[in-house]
């Protein structure tokens, strides 16, 4: 919440509407899991997004509050854990180095580790914890600092796109705040009916939504 309060404000949103076919990423799945590797969709996301931004530096910078554009070199996938805290549900970040050049299989890994490994034994989670226990207004100065010093930043959130799955709760479409330059949203996958070439077809297809800073990114 106080990332969505402090760095999400200063952004000039715009959005982006996509309905992708997942028919080819289907049926890799399911060939590697013949090969005894589950691959989540998450995974495929997050390798696709990092390659896009390795391609498109441009969406991997940020506008500084005075006007100044910075451009991180590190490609960083920032993604939405949910876990229970205190037996109750609770939201984190997690963070993936190079997402761009490491395998499916690696990515899946290390999501299930964010997934299911106690927090105080993922490092990105305990500090995040620790975090949230300072005062709130000592935790909103310290973001407001960080966004003006793009070193002090990358301590709180080192992230250069971030991808939240709301699928899995049945959701289809969600306009998300912008807490990266690039923000994305994934919803439920669903069997829809698609016309190609005069006909009309049945395929697996899921809402990608971008939430983007137009002070970065212009859509024209």
């Amino acid at each position: 919440m106080d990332l969505l309060s402090v760095i999400s404000k200063k952004a000039k949103p715009g959005y982006l509407v996509c309905d992708i076919d997942m028919s080819w990423a289907t049926q890799e799945r399911a060939k590697l899991l013949e090969g005894g590797n589950r691959i989540t969709i998450t995974a495929f996301f997050l390798k696709a997004i990092g390659l896009a931004q390795r391609t498109n530096p441009l969406s991997r910078s940020e506008v500084l509050p005075w006007g100044k554009r910075v451009l991180y070199n590190d490609i960083v996938a920032g993604f939405t854990v949910e876990r229970d805290v205190d037996r109750k549900p609770s939201v984190f970040f997690g963070e993936i180095v190079q997402p761009d050049i490491k395998s499916l299989a690696d990515l899946a890994s290390e999501l299930s580790n964010y997934a299911l490994k106690p927090i105080d034994k993922v490092t990105t989670l305990q500090k995040q914890y620790l975090f949230s226990g300072l005062p709130a207004l000592l935790r909103r100065l310290l973001l407001d600092f960080a966004t003006r010093i793009p070193s002090s930043r990358l301590a709180f959130q080192k992230s250069t796109f971030g991808l939240t799955s709301l699928g899995k709760y049945g959701i289809k479409s969600v306009l998300s705040p912008c807490i990266c330059t690039s923000t994305f949203t994934v919803g439920s996958q669903e069997d829809r009916p698609v016309a190609s070439d005069g006909v009309l077809y049945i395929k697996p297809m899921i809402t990608l939504v971008l939430s983007f800073d137009q002070r970065v990114l212009d859509p024209i």
